[in-house]
């Protein structure tokens, strides 16, 4: 089983701003300064490996506003969710999966 800290890392290959989430599945970490700053965040990626921030944390979460991303919550059987989206919008051109339910 993979740990927190390497699902982060790959969630970061594509670019996106993943941080190290508490209990509430909210950020350990204050982020607003990205908007002013956004170099900022490599610097508290560094920080949070050299603290054991990600041995706190209890799951990652995705900054979709750095990341370039828009993330739709599809509460329906992954089997069917593509189906379901369809039937409610024209599919965007690229769509990822990704597996929930760390452990």
């Amino acid at each position: 089983m993979a740990s927190l800290a390497a699902w982060a890392e790959r969630y970061r290959g594509p670019g996106w701003t993943a941080v190290p989430l508490g209990d509430g599945r909210r950020p350990l970490f204050r982020w607003v300064h990205y908007r002013e700053d956004p170099t900022a965040y490599e610097t508290d990626w560094e920080r949070w490996a050299y603290e054991g921030a990600w041995d706190e944390a209890t799951g990652v979460g995705l900054l979709t506003e750095f990341s370039g991303v828009l993330v739709v919550d599809v509460d329906v059987p992954a089997e069917d969710a593509s189906a379901h989206l369809s039937a409610l919008m024209c599919a965007p051109a690229c769509v990822e999966e990704m597996e929930c339910g760390v452990s």
